[in-house]
Parts: structure tokens; sequence; C-alpha cells
């Protein structure tokens, strides 16, 4: 579960930046007037996009993974203002959520880490939705 735990923080951030660098290259200056939420939605988008073309010509590995991160640092680097603006805009919006916020965010959270963690709750992951992930 702790594992999880870290990749759902890993997940979010590299989605987080993915949506960023969509919203920069797309709008340009404006990338930063949007609510937090749709970067990490639109990065998540983008990355699922991304790996469904490459896992057509590639297999999708940690070598795969790890080129795509470094892709996205090295454009962040590119784009150090932006990032900068963006990283302390994540961490303002943080230091603004209440106590009762937090603690919501955390118990649910926990809920679908205490989802992801436990036994399969759909009859068709064992006959067709395993078989992708494993073909893929």
């Amino acid at each position: 579960m702790l594992l999880l735990f870290y990749l759902h923080i890993f997940i979010t951030i590299i989605s987080s930046f993915g949506g960023f660098l969509f919203y920069l290259f797309l709008n340009g200056r404006n990338a930063s007037n949007k609510p937090l939420i749709f970067y990490p939605v639109m990065g998540l988008i983008v990355v699922t996009l991304i790996s469904q073309v490459a896992v057509l010509f590639i297999p999708i590995n940690a070598y795969f993974s790890g080129s795509l991160i470094c892709v996205m640092l090295f454009l962040c680097v590119l784009k150090k203002r932006d990032t900068r603006l963006f990283l302390k805009r994540v961490i303002a919006s943080f230091q603004t959520l209440s106590v009762t916020a937090i603690l919501f965010i955390g118990i649910a959270w926990l809920m679908v880490l205490s989802l992801n963690a436990g036994p399969i709750i759909m009859d068709d992951t064992d006959s067709y939705h395993l078989q992708m992930v494993k073909w893929i």
C-alpha cells in the first residue's frame, strides 16, 4: 500500500507537469490562469495519448517512461520562469487549505488507496483488462 501511495504521488506530479506543459505550449503565457485541477487531468490525457501512440511502435517500459520524464524535465528547464511561477502557485494553493479540506482530501485518498490495494472488483478485469495491460 505504501508503494501505491508513492505511485499516486508520482503519477499526480507527472500528470500535473504534463498538463502544465500542454497548456504552456498551447496557450503561451496564459497557462497559469487555469484552475489547478485542470493540470493533472489534462496531463493524464496527454501522457496517455503519447503512450498509446508509442505502444504501436515500441514497448512501454521503464526506458520509455524515463525518456518521457526527461523530455518533460528538459521542457520545464527550458521554460524555467513559467515553471517557477507554476510551482509558486501550487505551493500557495496548498498553504491556503483549511484543516477540514486537508482531512477530507486525506480520507478520500486513503479510500482510493484501499480500493487499489484490495481485491479486483470488476468481473471483466481478469478476462480482458488485465490481458491488455500485460500485452502493452
